[in-house]
């Protein structure tokens, strides 16, 4: 099947985001989907073409216009990818977009007590347990690790809407715990990431 029309997934900027690496890009471009930057400051809201947004580790927070452009894409059947980095600074409107989607990020890294579910050593070198889902099924078909360095824990929101369900993606044991960043030393690494797929 071919077609002239590709499915666009714009990457926001703006906000001290890291841009995608060559691997990731050409994972993107090999699945048939162009990637093109998308300021929210110039622009009225959301591309209607926007098959994806993707929020790879902001540094600062977004503004209320950004949170409400996005809220109203998501609200109308737009579907997002969000890359977290553990960061210092107060992201209030970032966490009112996440708390309304039923999920909550954890200050700062997550220490796996498990000594199955990190590399030998490195407790904060997860490997989690990737949950049955359509997103995570060639990992599991596939006997895959997925390796998560100094990564940032998300909570399910005890009380959720009743539009909104959260599913897991990739699970911690239940011997893991969150450990501010000031009080332990991390040698600087890839960024790592925790899916959990909202609708």
């Amino acid at each position: 099947v071919t077609s002239d029309t590709l499915p666009t997934a714009y990457y926001l900027t703006g906000h001290g985001e890291l841009t995608l690496d060559d691997t990731m890009s050409g994972y993107v471009s090999r699945q048939n989907i162009a990637l093109e930057p998308l300021s929210l400051l110039s622009v009225e809201s959301v591309p209607d073409d926007c098959a994806c947004l993707v929020i790879v580790s902001p540094s600062s927070d977004i503004s209320e216009d950004d949170l409400s452009k996005i809220l109203d894409y998501l609200e109308a059947g737009g579907r997002m990818l969000l890359y977290t980095d553990y960061i210092e600074e107060d992201m209030p409107n970032m966490t009112a977009l996440l708390s309304y989607y039923g999920v909550q990020i954890q200050d700062g890294i997550v220490i796996e007590g498990d000594s199955g579910h990190h590399i030998q050593g490195y407790a904060h070198y997860l490997l989690p347990d990737a949950e049955e889902h359509e997103i995570t099924q060639s990992v599991i078909d596939g006997g895959y690790y997925v390796l998560a360095p100094i990564a940032q824990g998300i909570v399910i929101s005890d009380e959720l809407r009743d539009t909104l369900t959260v599913q897991p993606l990739l699970t911690t044991s239940d011997d893991a715990f969150v450990k501010l960043v000031t009080d332990w030393i991390v040698l600087p690494t890839k960024r790592a990431t925790w899916l959990v797929h909202l609708h």
